[in-house]
């Protein structure tokens, strides 16, 4: 079921196309091509410089959210593979800057190791830098994850435009860590899908065992890392969500209960396309989502976004993060939230101040019944 054909790209290096392709649509952006890194032109020394990355494959993470009021400087690794210390380094290089650096990683062996490393040897030159590492799954519970910690995901992006936007507004680098950390405490996330993603460049037999044609797996990570939970047949779209939620917010799965949403608690929610699922599907499953919290949860999320922030490749699935708003920070975080920034990736750009309303039925005027005539071809 997996969708394996891919273009060629055997004589090219598909990641740094990638990247220079971005620097194509973005005039802000600039490549260093021998470090894989993209950095804003336009950043200021008089700034925290917020720099993240990891192995491709995520797109839009990381490089895409570079730009103004997001990251500063993003460092991509090839397809599922962490980036060197050298080039890691090399990307904190990129800027200088009088206040520090934040560097933004998500909680796995070779990102942690990799990023770390660079860190010190910042350190050692005498950079000023914080490391915040971002764990977001809950499907992966307290017993197996005991000795790595829970895996980062796609609530990476909310940490990323929070930080872009502290950063902005002057923020001294120990009080962007410092609110980074309480939104990392304060988030969660699960994933679904119909099939593991396929990887270009690699043939058939490389590829983890791919599902069966009716088979969905649950808590799925972002690399092909197998799910908790398979079922034999693929589910009600409306099942499968009931089910999400309960690893999401049940508290009392002490395996999965990392964070309380209690009454009057605002909360945001991101539904994240791994890749594969249709712009159709996932705004239906993003709207019933949204109905099914305000139903049997009682939470009506303060700000939501749906659209594709952490994908795997061509992973056919979603996931759903929820973020406690409240117990992260308050009113403090949806501002950070709403302020502008400048990015490929970071699509929301309305205007969040009329909240979404569901009608039922919509009045006319100027006309009636009789007078709407149905259109029958000739």
């Amino acid at each position: 079921m997996s969708y394996s054909k891919h273009w060629d790209y055997s004589n090219e290096d598909l990641v740094l196309l990638h990247l220079k392709g971005l620097c194509a649509i973005n005039p802000c952006l600039t490549l260093v091509e021998d470090s894989k890194v993209i950095f804003n032109s336009n950043c200021t020394s008089d700034k925290v410089i917020v720099v993240s990355g990891g192995g491709s494959g995520h797109e839009p993470t990381h490089a895409g959210f570079v730009g103004e009021g997001l990251l500063d400087v993003a460092i991509a690794g090839n397809i599922f593979a962490s980036p060197s210390a050298k080039q890691i380094l090399n990307g904190l290089r990129a800027i200088k800057s009088e206040k520090g650096y934040l560097l933004i990683v998500k909680n796995y062996t070779g990102d942690i190791l990799h990023f770390g490393l660079a860190a010190e040897r910042a350190k050692a030159l005498g950079m000023n830098v914080e490391l915040v590492i971002v764990a977001d799954d809950v499907a992966v519970g307290r017993t197996k994850n005991g000795l790595v910690g829970r895996r980062g995901l796609a609530g990476v992006i909310l940490v990323h435009k929070i930080s872009g936007a502290k950063s902005i507004l002057g923020a001294s680098l120990s009080d962007i860590a410092q609110v980074s950390q309480k939104v990392i405490d304060n988030m969660v996330t699960v994933a679904a899908s119909l099939d593991h993603c396929s990887v270009p460049g690699r043939g058939d037999d490389d590829e983890l065992e791919l599902l069966k044609p009716n088979e969905i797996e649950v808590g799925m990570g972002i690399h092909n890392e197998p799910g908790v939970k398979k079922y034999s047949t693929i589910p009600k779209i409306g099942s499968l969500i009931d089910e999400l939620l309960i690893y999401l917010l049940s508290q009392d799965d002490k395996e999965r209960s990392y964070v309380p949403f209690n009454d009057n608690d605002e909360v945001v929610l991101l539904v994240n396309n791994l890749g594969g699922t249709s712009v159709l599907e996932l705004y239906a499953i993003g709207d019933m989502v949204l109905q099914k919290l305000a139903e049997i949860y009682s939470i009506n999320p303060v700000r939501t976004y749906i659209g594709e922030f952490t994908t795997s490749l061509n992973g056919q699935g979603f996931s759903i993060t929820l973020l406690n708003a409240t117990k992260a920070g308050g009113s403090e975080i949806v501002s950070l939230l709403d302020m502008p920034s400048d990015s490929v990736g970071w699509t929301s750009r309305l205007s969040l101040k009329n909240h979404y309303k569901r009608i039922d039925k919509v009045k006319t005027f100027g006309c009636t019944n009789e007078n709407i005539t149905d259109f029958k071809s000739t």
